[in-house]
């Protein structure tokens, strides 16, 4: 009797086993999208590497690829290339932007005019946004996948009109039938960790393939039983939606042709009110996406990367739509609200923020109208105009220098935009240079006095390394000085540079060659496995009394 208890025991567990592998195996889809894929972190990402055609009414189908991260847009080498520089975007649909061509989305026109005005740099501008995301699931994808690409610049986009709604727990199954697999940051922790609308079979989800699989399955085959709509139907979503109308007195505002998303726009539209007329799962979202803000910020500020904030409008809310719904709620409406309580969270860390309602508002007849609900060519094409011009300023192509002006090298000010390659992102007061070969650009004043630059540096030089490493030390291309490293203090190196070497027309480079490296974690010192020369501190170049 027990053998034959454990035999079925034996075999119950090995037809788990069998069937999880397969399950696996098979990957079949979990949403009603047939390129979206479940991701344990993200709450979903599409399809790694796949490819599927668009296909809208009569218009010619467009095709959509998905890269190896699961996000719209090409592959990109986790390394990043020597004289590159990296801008990530952050958003949602509007980001991924389904409805029109990859070469008409912002973030891709803004890479080619980026590239078209650079003379020392390629750029890239890889895509991190996904359909329905909210700030949360931004913020985790920036922690998760998008730093180890080692971005210059994080884009941040905003949709107010139903991203306040996917950052609030309190208004799950309102914002998208997709809300069970949404990761929120918790309120009854004060935000400090991340929750699920049910942790328990969240987590289940997260380890067991089969879980998901049948989890499913079930719900449909209920749904069938019970004659009830299925719980991530469109109808069991417009069902609810209906209900908190309903349950909170708003009326349904005909503002499109699907009764679906009339009744969804008369309740994520209150999240243009001032909190006192807020609903409370509004005033929860928004709550939570001034905090979702906040820790995008602390993770860029943390890593040494400026961070700009783009708020991106709604057809509803440009002329003449907004003067035809605005009157007709129980509340008060201010369009431009969502832009201001984000600019007033982001005022105390100078972060710029672009919101575009009255840029839109001067050309209606171009992003006028949208394509289901999200931008047409025109309007991504206003988009990169714009931040292209903002990213110059926040990322300058080179600093202009002034004589005796000493800067640093701790990702602030000057520094940040002179390290060209071969050069690691600030990390406290230093930049540790990591390549053989380390470049920085400046673009210098004519001058016909003798110049000394002297640069403040802590070598990596410990005495197990013994005494032969050195740096030869050169000027647009001539060599001009040799330095020997020796042990790990702060010291001055100093340098002539010939007036004639100045460049008219182009950034000077001052470029280091290393004759031999070491990590700290060859020599026992850390688990640090960067190859390691100099850690700048600060550089000054001044004109040499004669």
């Amino acid at each position: 009797m027990a053998k034959n208890i454990f035999l079925v025991f034996l075999t119950v567990i090995l037809c788990f086993f069998v069937g999880e592998l397969t399950i696996r195996f098979i990957d079949p889809p979990y949403f009603k999208n047939p390129y979206r894929k479940y991701d344990s972190e993200l709450g979903w990402t599409n399809r790694k590497e796949c490819s599927s055609y668009n296909i809208q009414g009569d218009k010619k189908p467009w095709l959509l690829e998905f890269n190896k991260e699961g996000f719209r847009g090409v592959n990109y080498p986790v390394i990043k290339p020597r004289n590159t520089r990296r801008v990530i975007i952050l958003g949602d649909s509007l980001s991924e932007a389904t409805q029109v061509n990859l070469e008409d989305i912002y973030w891709r026109k803004l890479n080619h005019l980026l590239e078209k005005s650079s003379s020392l740099y390629r750029w890239e501008v890889i895509n991190f946004g996904a359909g329905d995301y909210g700030t949360t699931q931004e913020y985790l994808a920036l922690v998760g996948r998008a730093l180890k690409y080692a971005p210059d610049l994080i884009v941040l986009q905003v949709f107010p009109l139903n991203d306040i709604c996917n950052n609030s727990i309190t208004a799950a199954k309102i914002a998208s039938p997709q809300d069970e697999y949404r990761p929120y940051f918790d309120p009854k922790t004060q935000y400090r960790t991340i929750t699920y609308t049910s942790p328990t079979t969240a987590w289940l989800r997260r380890h067991l393939v089969l879980f998901r699989f049948f989890d499913v399955r079930i719900r449909h085959l209920t749904s069938k039983i019970s004659g009830k709509p299925y719980a991530g139907s469109s109808d069991s979503w417009l069902s609810h939606i209906q209900s908190k109308l309903t349950e909170f007195g708003l009326p349904t505002v005909s503002l499109y042709d699907s009764p679906l998303y009339s009744a969804l726009a008369s309740i994520l539209l209150n999240t243009f009110a001032e909190p006192k007329y807020q609903l409370p799962f509004i005033r929860d979202g928004w709550e939570a996406t001034d905090h979702a803000i906040k820790q995008i910020y602390v993770i860029a500020e943390k890593a040494r990367i400026p961070i700009i904030v783009l708020v991106f409008p709604g057809e509803l809310e440009l002329s003449p739509k907004y003067a035809k719904w605005r009157n007709r709620f129980p509340f008060p409406v201010n369009r431009h609200y969502p832009g201001q309580r984000i600019a007033a969270v982001l005022r105390p860390y100078n972060v710029p923020l672009l919101t575009f309602i009255d840029t839109f508002e001067e050309c209606p007849d171009k992003v006028i109208p949208y394509i289901d609900g999200h931008f047409n060519a025109a309007a991504h094409e206003i988009v990169a105009n714009l931040l292209v011009n903002v990213i110059r300023n926040v990322l300058p192509e080179v600093p202009d220098y002034q004589w005796g002006k000493i800067f640093t090298f701790d990702g602030r000010g000057m520094g940040q935009g002179s390290l060209t390659y071969g050069i690691a992102k600030p990390a406290m007061d230093i930049s540790w240079t990591i390549a053989e070969k380390a470049g920085i650009h400046l673009q210098l004043p004519q001058t016909e006095k003798q110049l000394i630059m002297k640069l403040r540096a802590v070598p990596f030089a410990p005495e197990k390394l013994g005494t032969n490493q050195s740096v030869n030390i050169y000027f647009n291309g001539k060599k001009i000085a040799c330095w020997s490293l020796f042990g790990k203090s702060m010291t001055t190196y100093q340098a002539l540079i010939a007036p004639s070497l100045i460049a008219a027309d182009k950034p000077s480079e001052i470029m280091f060659e290393f004759s031999e490296r070491q990590s700290p974690n060859t020599l026992g010192i850390s688990p640090d496995a960067r190859l390691l020369g100099l850690a700048l501190f600060d550089l000054v170049i001044d004109e040499v009394p004669k």
